[in-house]
């Protein structure tokens, strides 16, 4: 028989569906917290991929690393030259005021300290006090950090960066010239011991001085292009100092007529290496448009100033051109530089970077894309 409900308790059975509605209940439930458990998980997945380390700072590539070396050494002549101007004689206190400007120049040319950005936890103390300094020192600050940034220019890979540095080495040069004759002192040799050019290297104002880097260059490392600019730059150059020689009086003339052979070598030299010397191709000329004033000394003086500092310019470009770590590189990087100091002699003023142009005078720090 079947069991009927008592109609006074019609709640003391389930009624009709009643255990299907609460399965539903209790598995609806049940899947809102997997749902919300796998929200949550999601969630705090996307934190920890949002919530990345702190920011490292990029690691310097190796041009990095030359251009902030050369820019330390540049701050480390400006202190020292700051320094050593006290105390010192007013002709020796003005070269060293020169070189203090020219070292913040270069500082400023080449993009300055890196600033990462990046919060220093514990950041170095400041120097309050700048050890003391003397004119010897700043020479031989000098004469060393142009042989370092001649062995950086000779090596990078970079032409630009090449020829920054370049630049960079002939001004320090230029400077200690300029220091030592204030001194009574002869202009130290750049250590060139690490070449295999054979040129002595020496920072002297000697005629032949420009051409001398230039002697043995024979292996490959310039364009056929660079070494035809170069052939009719240096033949330029002695055509107009044969022209000077023939204007000047006393040791000027003398001077004027080494360096219009030193300079038509030099032009032979190129001409030779890039094969056109007495064919069609040779750019030399019997004569050339000087466009000059020579109606005085001074004036003639001046001219041959203009023709080093083109030359200065010539270099620089075929330092730009040449293959880093070649002969080539070497020889003109040295070219440059000796071109520049020749410079002085005919009253031309020492230069933050002789040979690079105003419009990329300019470099910015750089890094590699790897952080560390």
């Amino acid at each position: 028989m079947a069991t009927v409900p008592h109609p006074a308790h019609p709640g003391s059975l389930p009624g009709p569906g009643t255990s299907r509605t609460r399965r539903r209940t209790t598995g609806l439930r049940a899947l809102v917290a997997v749902l919300a458990a796998a929200v949550t998980l999601a969630l705090t997945g996307c934190d920890l991929r949002m919530e990345t380390s702190d920011a490292a700072e990029a690691v310097a590539d190796a041009a990095e690393l030359v251009r902030a070396q050369t820019v330390d050494d540049a701050l480390a002549l400006q202190t020292a030259a700051g320094a050593a101007a006290t105390g010192a004689d007013a002709t020796t206190a003005a070269v060293l005021g020169v070189v203090a400007t020219t070292a913040a120049a270069q500082v400023i040319a080449l993009g300055g300290v890196y600033d990462s950005g990046l919060a220093d936890a514990t950041p170095t103390p400041t120097a309050t006090t700048v050890a003391a300094s003397t004119p010897a020192e700043v020479l031989a600050l000098l004469t060393a950090g142009t042989a370092t940034a001649r062995t950086a220019a000779i090596a990078a890979e970079d032409g630009g960066l090449a020829r920054a540095l370049a630049a960079v080495a002939a001004s320090r040069a230029q400077l200690a010239v300029q220091l030592s004759a204030a001194l009574g002192v002869e202009a130290p040799a750049v250590d060139t011991a690490t070449d295999q050019d054979g040129a002595d290297g020496s920072v002297g104002s000697e005629a032949s001085s420009t051409a001398t880097a230039t002697a043995t260059a024979t292996a490959t490392g310039l364009t056929r292009a660079a070494l035809l600019e170069l052939t009719a730059a240096e033949d330029q150059a002695g055509y107009g100092y044969e022209v000077a020689a023939a204007r000047l009086a006393d040791a000027d003339r003398e001077t004027a007529t080494a360096e219009a052979a030193a300079h038509r070598a030099a032009a032979t030299r190129w001409a030779e290496q890039a094969d056109v010397a007495a064919t069609a191709d040779d750019p030399r000329r019997v004569t050339y448009a000087l466009d000059a004033d020579l109606s005085s000394t001074e004036a003639v003086r001046a001219l041959c100033g203009t023709m080093q500092s083109t030359l200065v310019s010539a270099y620089g470009d075929a330092v730009v051109a040449s293959s880093a770590g070649t002969e080539d590189r070497a020889a003109v990087v040295d070219a440059l530089r000796e071109a520049a100091v020749d410079a002085l002699g005919w009253g031309v003023a020492p230069t933050a970077l002789p040979g690079v142009p105003e419009t990329t005078a300019t470099a910015s720090p750089t890094a590699s894309a790897t952080a560390g």
